[in-house]
């Protein structure tokens, strides 16, 4: 994890409740990936001709916000990164509007393995006790890196247009 990385990782460390229930683990990951993604909207469409603003984005469904960023910046993460966001959206609904939801426990063993098996080897995973943890984390670890990618190219932007 790079330096630009790092910045907001207290984030995630005080929010997402690790070792606990998986429920809760699946839901304020969700929130915190849903911030994430509606930050990096905020950034990319600043400067939209259809002027598109902060309260049209907060009334946009979480699917939506990751079909838009995916659009605009589908080259930015891997592809498994975006699928494995749409695989927590499809696990959060599940969670959302089920008490008992057919199969989650399979749902999430599927999730948290697609990432985890590719991340054993770094520092984010956390190990087997924390498999949800470890995965949900790596995706937020993702997208804040994109977002601070975003910030440091904006703000040079910002810079050369100030000088002209």
């Amino acid at each position: 994890m790079s330096e630009n990385d790092k910045i907001g990782v207290d984030r995630i460390l005080e929010l997402l409740p690790f070792g606990e229930d998986k429920a809760l683990v699946i839901l304020k990951g969700h929130l915190l990936i849903e911030e994430l993604i509606t930050e990096i909207l905020k950034i990319k469409l600043q400067h939209n001709p259809l002027a598109i603003n902060d309260r049209t984005l907060e009334r946009w469904r979480f699917r939506q916000k990751l079909e838009i960023f995916w659009a605009l910046a589908g080259s930015e993460l891997p592809v498994f990164v975006w699928q494995s966001i749409a695989k927590l959206n499809s696990i959060r609904n599940k969670m959302a509007h089920s008490l008992e939801p057919a199969e989650i426990d399979i749902k999430i063993a599927a999730f948290t393995l697609g990432i985890n098996t590719r991340i054993q080897s770094q520092s984010v995973y956390l190990g087997d006790h924390l498999a949800l943890e470890s995965a949900v984390g790596f995706l937020w670890i993702e997208l804040n890196g994109c977002l601070r990618r975003l910030e440091a190219v904006n703000g040079m932007a910002a810079k050369e247009e100030a000088k002209t």
